[in-house]
C-alpha cells in the first residue's frame, strides 16, 4: 500500500500501510501518526476518545484498540494505540477544520481513488489471465474428444471387419457399424469416468490423453493393441 501513494504529499508524514479491521483486510492509517500531523494541541488519547464518543466510531468497525504496558515503579503505564481505517482518518482530518486538515483529507481521498484503480488493474488482470486459462482448457478438451473419435471409429472399424462376410449388403454393414460404433462409445465413456470421476480439469490431460490413447474395449483381446 506504501508503494501505492509514495507519490502523493505527506506520504511520508502520514503512511498509509496494509492491516486488517474487523477481519477485513484493508488499508490503515495510524492515528498518533495523524493527530501529530493536523497539529492538534489536546494530547493523543483525550483527543481520540472524545472523537470517537462524539461522532460514534465503532471498535472493530473503525478502527482497532491496541493497549501496550509499561512496568514503572509507581505502576504500570498503559499506552493506547489506533488503527484506523481510511474512511475514519478522512473524517478526523475534516473534523478539524484547518488547512492541514483539509490537506490531508484530500491526501486520504488520493489513497482511496489509487487504491480503487489499483484494484481495478488487478481484477482486469486476473480476468485476462482466468480467461486464458479457460481457452486453454477448451483447446485441451477438444482436443481429447478429438482423439476420443477417432479411437473409437478405430475400434468400430476393426470389430466390422471381424463380422464381414463376403457380398453382405453395404446399407446393413454400414447399420452394423454405427451400432457398434454407439456401444463402443459408451463402454468408452464410461471407462473414462471410472479412471477420472472428478477430473473435469487441463491438470489431468496428459494421464487423460494416454488413457485413451491406450484403452481397449472389452471384445479385443488380441495383446497387440495399438
Amino acid at each position: 500500500m506504501s508503494k501505492m501513494v509514495e507519490t502523493i504529499e505527506n506520504h511520508d508524514l502520514i503512511p498509509v500501510v496494509d492491516g486488517e479491521i474487523g477481519g477485513i483486510k484493508q488499508p490503515v492509517v495510524d492515528g498518533r501518526t495523524l493527530h501529530a500531523a493536523m497539529g492538534v494541541s489536546r494530547d493523543f488519547t483525550t483527543w481520540m476518545k472524545k472523537r470517537i464518543s462524539d461522532y460514534g466510531f465503532q471498535k472493530g468497525v473503525d478502527y482497532v484498540l491496541t493497549k501496550t504496558g509499561e512496568q514503572l515503579p509507581s505502576g504500570t503505564k498503559y499506552s493506547c494505540d489506533y488503527a484506523l481505517t481510511l474512511e475514519m482518518a478522512k473524517e478526523l482530518a475534516m473534523i478539524e477544520r484547518n488547512d492541514m486538515g483539509r490537506k490531508i483529507r484530500r491526501y486520504f481521498i488520493q489513497c482511496e481513488r489509487d487504491l480503487l484503480m489499483n484494484q481495478c488493474a488487478n481484477m482486469q488482470r486476473n480476468e485476462k489471465i482466468a480467461e486464458r486459462d479457460r481457452e486453454k482448457e477448451d483447446r485441451e478438451f477438444c482436443h481429447l474428444h478429438e482423439l476420443t473419435i477417432s479411437r473409437v471409429l478405430y475400434w468400430a472399424i476393426k470389430k466390422r471387419d471381424h463380422i464381414y462376410q463376403p457380398g453382405m449388403d453395404h446399407d446393413l454393414l454400414f447399420s452394423i457399424l454405427e451400432d457398434i460404433q454407439a456401444s463402443i462409445y459408451k463402454e468408452h465413456i464410461r471407462s473414462f469416468k471410472r479412471k477420472f470421476p472428478f477430473a473435469y480439469s487441463s491438470e489431468y490431460f496428459l494421464e487423460m490423453k494416454s488413457f485413451i490413447k491406450n484403452w481397449t474395449p472389452v471384445f479385443f483381446t488380441n495383446s497387440s493393441a495399438p
